[in-house]
């Protein structure tokens, strides 16, 4: 039998070895995979199970996670949050290191793909992504939902 301890430490471990990326709900840094273009669409690009996203600090840190996106009409889509955390966008790290700094990289499967962030002002739009999100991901709409700010995902 595994003990947890042995887990933690086990986790603790690659986290501080770099293990490429978030590690479930835990903030990662660089992502490790095969850096690939943006092909028509994002093309070969799955959001069915989530994607990691690599934002880079103030310091030019590498800050990772896991998060939901989709794909609409041949557009990148990820959301602030829509069920959990902060309500306020701004609390969250990497929301904020892409204020700062749009440049990302976004892990589908084994495939890096470098983008560009910017966040999507128009409702009509924000919306259409929210409620295909919850729906793909099998959630009910939230105050966090309310709240969320969606970006767009642009190849570079």
């Amino acid at each position: 039998m595994v003990r947890y301890s042995s887990i933690v430490l086990l986790m603790a471990g690659a986290l501080l070895a770099g293990c490429g990326g978030p590690l479930g709900p835990l903030p990662g840094g660089k992502l490790s995979g095969q850096e690939v273009p943006v092909l028509d669409g994002w093309a070969g690009v799955t959001t069915a199970d989530g994607i990691a996203l690599e934002t880079v600090d103030g310091q030019g840190k590498p800050h990772s996670v896991n998060t939901w996106a989709t794909i609409i009409d041949g557009a990148f889509y990820v959301p602030t949050s829509l069920i959990l955390g902060a309500e306020d966008p701004n609390e969250r790290e990497w929301v904020r290191n892409v204020l700062a700094n749009p440049m990302v990289r976004v892990r589908s499967g084994e495939r890096v793909y470098p983008g560009a962030m910017r966040r999507v002002t128009d409702a009509a739009l924000a919306a259409a992504a929210k409620a295909q999100l919850l729906a793909a991901y099998e959630e009910a709409p939230t105050e966090h939902s309310e709240a969320a700010w969606v970006f767009q995902v642009v190849a570079r």
